[in-house]
């Protein structure tokens, strides 16, 4: 496995990565994201024989400031 392709999508909008190189972690920062946006994400697996089919997608999530404690 060489990694995730991480996508997102906005409610009426098409699935578009935001990624441009497969990661490791289980964890993603999705950079950009305007407050108030309704949007869902989805990963795809990537090995040496290409892109594997989607997951699921999320949720619909709310955008929304990151809170500090």
């Amino acid at each position: 496995l060489l990694g995730y392709i991480v996508e997102k999508k906005e409610k009426r909008g098409d699935w578009t990565p935001v990624n441009g190189f497969p990661v490791n972690d289980t964890k993603f920062s999705v950079m950009n994201l305007r407050e108030g946006q309704i949007m869902e994400f989805r990963v795809k697996a990537v090995n040496d024989g290409g892109e594997g089919k989607p997951s699921k997608p999320t949720a619909p999530h709310e955008v929304r400031d990151a809170v500090c404690k």
